[in-house]
């Protein structure tokens, strides 16, 4: 009897490893095509400020469709740009890692009014940006989010789907979702939750990091201007 037991809690134990190490596997498969999709992966872990402009849905029907935003990763500072309904031009420098507002022009002159209704919308459109425009670099940081490595097929391209969870990005909310692939890296869809965006036009941003520029769903979002830096002038998070 006791042998039986033995014998049946080693195959148990043999199948627990065997599927441990099928899942450590998968994040690798899953990180090494990942990396292979957005080119110097090491760089982006050292890129300190990123910029892009963008013309997508507003979070806000009181804002205009195209935006831009300077980053600094390492000290959460931000430069938001871009105009309200009346055409107004505004600027808001804010840190995203802290949510405070350090100053909020209107068309150049320094606004006296409360700058907090705006900044909960632009913030929340910050960080849906990038969360779109970054995820396959965010989870090149962070492959033990990796939960599934699949394929499919479509119209006879063979593609791979990396599915993940809790994946954290710039913002305090992890996210799910997953990218989809080929065999070269070459991303074709990325889904953030359960919205689904069709990728195009990947662009090397600087130091040979890749991404997709362009994603659509119902709606579209275009980045015009996606660029990474390891130096920037540091007036641009204190001034207009």
């Amino acid at each position: 009897m006791k042998h039986v037991e033995f014998r049946a809690f080693f195959i148990g134990l043999t199948l627990f490893l065997n599927l441990g190490s099928l899942n450590a596997q998968e994040q690798k498969n899953g990180k090494d095509l990942i990396q292979m999709s957005i080119g110097e992966a090491n760089k982006w872990a050292n890129t300190r400020y990123l910029l892009y402009s963008v013309v997508g849905p507003s979070n806000n029907s009181g804002m205009g469709n195209e935006r831009s935003f300077l980053i600094d990763k390492k000290t959460g500072d931000c430069r938001f740009e871009g105009t309200n309904k009346n055409n107004e031009s505004l600027v808001l420098l804010f840190n995203y890692k802290t949510k405070k507002v350090k100053r909020y022009f209107v068309n150049t002159e320094e606004s006296k009014e409360n700058p907090n209704s705006i900044m909960d919308n632009i913030l929340g459109q910050f960080f849906k940006d990038t969360q779109i425009l970054f995820l396959p670099a965010f989870l090149s940081d962070s492959p033990s989010s990796i939960t599934d490595v699949s394929q499919k097929v479509i119209n006879t391209d063979k593609l791979n789907v990396i599915s993940f969870t809790n994946m954290p990005t710039l913002g305090d909310d992890n996210v799910n979702g997953k990218i989809t692939l080929t065999n070269k890296g070459d991303i074709k869809s990325i889904s953030v939750g359960n919205i689904e965006y069709k990728t195009s036009a990947i662009k090397d941003i600087g130091e040979g990091i890749l991404l997709p520029t362009v994603f659509e769903n119902h709606s579209s979002y275009r980045f015009q201007i996606v660029a990474a830096f390891t130096d920037v002038e540091t007036g641009k998070f204190t001034n207009i």
